[in-house]
């Protein structure tokens, strides 16, 4: 009964802990998120028909500095990592033309200060329109209990961007394994 008890409260605190954000842009803005725009015509929204079902969007136009902005949540204490996918324009947002950038930020004092931690130019070349699975770890803020995130689209005549599937978690092989825990 002991090995029972101690494997199912591993595996409720396992689940409880593994994801700590999770969004797939099903409702748009998601519960809890933020939008904050400088041009209100051409700011983040929803698109039904996106990456993986819906996802969220920022159409292109001339001077954006368009972000959303996660509630604050828990950073996982092993081995954290923020995944999501990405589709944007390498002709318009990198190369031959730096119209605009896809910015990760992280606040850990309610967004009074924000630090980068991804940028576009992290995917090295890549297609456009193609999806891109990031990653981006964590491990600096493991534990901390107040923190959110900000995506931030950046540009001035650049191109639509997608954005969808954001999952803060512990990555894989942070967990023990159970059946170690329990023999």
């Amino acid at each position: 009964m002991k090995k029972f008890t101690l494997l199912f409260l591993l595996l409720v605190t396992t689940w409880s802990s593994y994801a700590q954000l999770s969004e797939s842009f099903d409702s748009f803005p998601p519960t809890g998120w933020t939008v904050a725009s400088t041009n209100s015509s051409y700011t983040w929204g929803g698109r039904a028909s996106g990456i993986v079902g819906s996802d969220a969007t920022v159409p292109w136009n001339y001077s954006q500095d368009e972000s959303l902005i996660t509630p604050v949540f828990t950073v996982p204490a092993s081995n954290p990592v923020l995944t999501f996918k990405l589709q944007m324009s390498y002709y318009w947002g990198v190369d031959p033309n730096n119209n605009y950038d896809f910015l990760v930020n992280i606040s850990t004092d309610g967004g009074v200060s924000w630090t980068q931690l991804w940028d576009e130019s992290q995917l090295g070349v890549f297609t456009s329109w193609v999806t891109n699975d990031v990653t981006v770890s964590l491990a600096s803020y493991a534990g901390n209990t107040n923190a959110q995130l900000k995506f931030e689209y950046v540009g001035d005549d650049g191109a639509s961007l997608y954005f969808d599937e954001v999952n803060v978690v512990a990555a894989p092989g942070s967990v023990p394994d159970c059946a170690t825990l329990v023999s």
